[in-house]
């Protein structure tokens, strides 16, 4: 046997039918404009991308610091002890807009690059700008000795050349240094 209600009953039944529907439509809807006008939330599968924030591509550039001072013996690549933290941030923060190179050094980085084309890179999956980490699946190659000679101050470090950048990369940190442009 079925009861029949009260219109009392029957009000309440309506309303918190009512309320409950409304809170999930406002819930829905906050829903798609997060989706749609806070970033980040709408690259799906760009997981790395999303992580690690957007890429930048410095034409040229050189970190003072690098230049200045040398990595404590113990430095890791990942490292986080206080003095490598320190100079990562020195290092991010004193590049500048232009190479400090000379005219002779920037010939040598050319000259290098053109007799060993076939090591450019199209491109690679990391930023490329002045005291950005390079990841640990990047290859790269020492300095030369022959280039070492005409760049001092990067003789213990390693690059990788990828489109038309000599990219110098600090081989204890693997922070990025310095950024030549050469011929493509």
């Amino acid at each position: 046997m079925v009861k029949d209600m009260t219109p009392r009953e029957e009000q309440r039944g309506t309303s918190t039918l009512f309320v409950w529907s409304s809170v999930v439509i406002i819930a829905a809807a906050a829903g798609l404009l997060v989706w749609f006008f806070v970033p980040g939330f709408s690259q799906s599968g760009t997981q790395n991308a999303a992580a690690n924030g957007p890429r930048s591509n410095e034409t040229q550039g050189m970190s003072v610091t690098a230049q200045m001072t040398k990595p404590e013996p113990t430095t890791a690549p990942r490292s986080t002890d206080s003095s490598t933290v320190g100079r990562n941030e020195q290092l991010t923060g004193s590049a500048t807009a232009d190479v400090n190179l000379s005219q002779e050094q920037i010939g040598a980085v050319k000259s290098y690059v053109a007799q060993h084309g076939d090591q450019r890179l199209n491109s690679v999956n990391f930023t490329m700008t002045v005291g950005a980490a390079v990841p640990a699946s990047a290859q790269l190659r020492d300095i030369p000795d022959q280039l070492g000679k005409s760049l001092p101050s990067f003789k213990d470090d390693q690059y990788v050349l990828v489109g038309g950048q000599f990219i110098i990369v600090e081989k204890k940190t693997r922070r990025i240094v310095a950024i030549v442009p050469v011929p493509a």
